[in-house]
């Protein structure tokens, strides 16, 4: 959650936390905190998409130092957003501030927005190393620190409400943790053990520092202000007393702080007898009337969020950890499809495992997703629209068991949607937050608190409604179909109960998804109707998906990507879906891809490779040349075979054929392109259209990923450290991009020998898979065209500026020239394997 002001009251107050040599103990991690911390804290690239292979090696190597500490790692991540709403005003107001975070960046200023494959690289390490890890079915905070005193540990995070839970072992902050091991020698000196210099909390300290009572905490947290209610709420609590000037000097923190000690000094003056009901009676008589009763509800919720820290709400985790038996997977009161149906034993099995996403679980239980900015360009279309059709089958796959067969008996209430036989039709529908949103929600929109944040939504039929973050969620009168006040929303949250909030939901949202996206530089939320696609396709829902078979998966999968080349089964397993996604990328991808960034992809897809194998055999302190003739498993391997289809695409096999003389020729060249960032300026500006077209490939990855696992994995997920490095794939293009000769340029990265390297064969052999199979030439926009009709443009503006009578001629042969010259290219040999050299010709 996050109590408002408390993470600064703490690193401005530092003798709250004490020293702590950590080692030789478990520890539970928060999985959401940790990996987002991980990212920024070893200062790696975002500008240009994520450099997933050097955040692998710090997620490996952060793991390597606790285990050479014998700390024992557990790791627990956040779910679904809480059906009860609470969080959608948070997250909508954080996704506003990332499209601002991304308007930052790309015009040259300092900002911070993580990548969207970071999550999936983050799981793909931890399933690498064996890392323990579950996820949890909605927010985690409660369960860790349940976890955690089960397992009798400290909790790992950098949440703030950790300073609230009674985790009887204490809380590490990310912040004031050295993962870099520390070694001391054992008393005998003949040893020497390793631990992590870091500071701990304990709520122990802090109730002894104030001399306040440990059930007055929660209260404490939720007068600051949390997810479950807004600090404003009690303004007028605030504005009845005073704090003493003594009081506020004892602690170091600055002027918009001294809240914190407010609260303090006033639940110090409390009787120290009196409990949580009292002090709650205390507060809500500053309350007005009006807002005292949805007042209380809220404040009840958020201080039973603190307390209810001794059982799990959904799976038992400590069993899960310790046995893994079947027993410890059941699903919650609130774990279930929108509509209220169960879900299936391998679903709730597969979510507990952390095989399943968070936006798989939003999809299922709230039928609403928020899709994050990426680095793109904000003046182009959303770089999600490129992946539409793959989240179009998964949305269909997980709505088809909940929604499909009460289209027709609640057509009277879904008449606005469209009809229309299209795979998935967005529509316009007021925004109706009242059902399906928070006490909370409506609380905060009278309450109006300070924001500069305005989401706007649209839809795709031109009708517009204003969503305001400083006020909260926000019915538009104009475009609702009936007014409803805001104490009539209020008055109906309080009264009703669970079920009649889910029917509520149901009538409106059966067999819809709404998804949030960028639109320019506004937030938009679309309405997305799926029916009609699950009429068209074939495929299975979540109660038939443990009948279909391996293949059967494998085929709903190809077939989500369209047409699928025969000369797929080329590729090793652990690379066709990447292909997919190369390939639907250059059908979707808007710009279109150019030559220079698809030779960017491969270089850098070859020069990672390049370095795994460079390492490896380092590793294994291997002669230079000691893998030539052998392969992965020893055997002896005739070169020549790497002119079999079946064995010349996979990366690694070829890689290990190499000389290591060839492999070192390329990572040198390259390697530059890979550890510097570029630099901008007047001269030389930072082309967002780079980074935009390279988004859109990874929006194509992260829904592809996000489908491969809901159909439980029929293809191994690609391996995204191994393929993507925003900063080398910018690099490259500009760099290529500029060459009068970009084709030279790339076969001079390989070797400046005469002799065609195994490397180098595999990148021709790629780039004419993509050109065979795809059409290339019917999608992609050669640079030299481009260049050309530049020329032609200036001069045929010098001769209108001296002949006007000739210019509609030379425009007419222009034009001509312009036509013959696309015939040619379209008429390109695929079959030549080095029939790409001749295209700068």
């Amino acid at each position: 959650m996050g109590i408002r002001g408390l993470t600064g009251f703490i690193d401005k107050n530092q003798g709250l936390l004490h020293q702590h040599e950590l080692c030789c103990s478990s520890v539970v991690i928060d999985g959401n905190n940790f990996y987002h911390y991980l990212y920024h804290a070893c200062h790696l690239q975002c500008n240009f998409g994520g450099d997933y292979d050097l955040y692998r090696t710090d997620v490996i190597s952060t793991f390597q130092s606790m285990k050479e500490c014998s700390i024992k790692p557990y790791v627990v991540l956040d779910g679904a957003y809480t059906v009860d709403g609470r969080k959608l005003k948070t997250s909508l107001s954080r996704a506003v501030s990332r499209i601002k975070f991304v308007d930052s960046l790309t015009n040259g200023h300092s900002g911070q927005a993580l990548p969207v494959l970071a999550y999936e690289t983050f799981i793909q390490v931890m399933v690498e190393l064996g890392i323990p890890h579950a996820m949890c079915q909605f927010e985690a905070d409660s369960e860790i620190a349940t976890l955690a005193n089960r397992l009798q540990c400290p909790v790992i995070s950098n949440d703030s409400d950790f300073y609230i839970f009674d985790v009887e072992c204490g809380f590490l902050p990310l912040d004031y943790i050295d993962f870099r091991p520390i070694r001391k020698q054992c008393a005998t000196g003949n040893t020497t053990n390793a631990f992590l210099h870091c500071y701990k909390y304990h709520v122990d300290n802090f109730i002894s520092s104030f001399n306040l009572e440990r059930s007055s905490l929660p209260i404490f947290a939720t007068l600051l202000g949390n997810d479950f209610i807004d600090a404003s709420a009690f303004s007028t609590f605030y504005s009845k007393f005073k704090v003493p000037k003594i009081v506020s000097k004892k602690f170091s923190l600055p002027p918009k702080m001294t809240k914190v000690i407010s609260v303090l000094h006033w639940l110090h003056t409390q009787a120290d007898d009196k409990g949580v009901a009292y002090l709650r009676d205390q507060i809500l008589a500053y309350i007005p009337p009006q807002k005292c009763s949805i007042v209380r509800k809220l404040f009840d919720k958020a201080i039973l969020g603190y307390t209810e820290v001794n059982t799990f709400v959904g799976c038992d985790l400590y069993h899960y950890f310790a046995q893994g038996t079947s027993s410890s997977f059941h699903a919650s009161c609130d774990f279930h499809s929108y509509n209220g149906k169960p879900f299936p034993t391998w679903f709730v099995q597969a979510a507990t495992r952390g095989e399943l996403t968070p936006h798989i679980l939003n999809v299922i239980i709230l039928h609403r997703v928020i899709l994050l900015t990426q680095m793109e360009s904000l003046s182009l279309a959303s770089s999600y629209n490129a992946s539409f059709f793959l989240r179009n089958i998964m949305y269909a796959i997980l709505l088809k068991d909940d929604c499909y067969f009460s289209v027709d008996s609640k057509s009277e209430d879904s008449s606005h949607l469209s009809s229309e036989s299209q795979s998935v039709s967005a529509v316009s529908e007021s925004i109706k937050f009242q059902q399906d949103t928070s006490d909370s929600q409506k609380l905060l929109g009278e309450f109006k608190h300070d924001s500069d944040s305005e989401i706007k939504k649209e839809n795709y039929e031109d009708e517009e409604t204003n969503l305001s973050d400083d006020q909260g969620d926000k019915i538009d009168s104009d475009k609702s179909e009936e007014e409803i006040s805001d104490h009539e929303v209020m008055q109906d949250t309080i009264e009703a109960d669970h079920c009649a909030s889910l029917s509520r939901r149901s009538n409106s949202k059966a067999n819809i998804v709404e998804e949030y996206t960028r639109a320019n530089k506004q937030l938009k939320k679309s309405v997305l109707e799926i029916s009609s696609a699950i009429e068209k396709y074939s495929l299975p829902g979540l109660q038939d998906m443990s009948s279909f078979t391996l293949e059967q998966k494998r085929e709903v999968l190809y077939q989500s990507f369209g047409a699928v080349p025969s000369s797929l089964k080329c590729f090793p397993n652990k690379l066709k879906v990447f292909i997919l996604c190369v390939m639907s990328w250059i059908r979707c991808c808007e710009p279109k891809v150019t030559f220079s960034q698809m030779d960017s992809l491969i270089l850098s897809v070859l020069f990672l490779a390049a370095r795994r194998e460079l390492k490896a055999r380092k590793r294994k302190q291997a002669p230079k040349d000691g893998r030539k003739n052998t392969s992965k498993e020893g055997l002896p391997v005739n070169l020549d075979m790497l002119s079999d289809h079946l064995q010349s695409f996979d990366i690694d096999l070829v890689c290990s054929q190499c000389e290591s003389s060839d492999l070192k020729s390329l990572t040198a060249n390259l390697d530059k392109y890979h550890k510097t960032a570029p630099s901008f300026n007047r001269t030389n500006t930072f082309n967002s259209t780079y980074c935009h077209v390279f988004a859109q490939l990874q929006a194509i990855l992260v829904d592809a990923c996000h489908l491969n696992r809901l159909l439980q994995q029929p293809v191994p997920n690609p391996k995204l450290a191994e393929l993507i490095n925003g900063t080398l794939l910018y690099n490259l293009t500009a760099d290529i991009s500029a060459r009068p000769s970009p084709k030279l340029f790339v076969s001079m990265m390989f070797s400046e020998k005469d002799v065609l390297s195994p490397l180098q064969g595999l990148y021709y052999r790629l780039c004419n898979f993509f050109v065979e199979e795809m059409k290339l030439a019917a999608f992609l926009v050669h640079p030299t065209q481009a260049r050309g009709r530049k020329k032609r443009k200036k001069k045929r503006t010098n001769e209108r500026n001296s002949v006007l009578s000739k210019g509609s001629e030379h425009e007419q042969e222009d034009e001509s020239s312009g036509t013959q010259e696309v015939e040619e290219f379209s008429e390109f040999a695929v079959n030549n394997k080095f029939g790409l050299l001749m295209l700068c010709d």
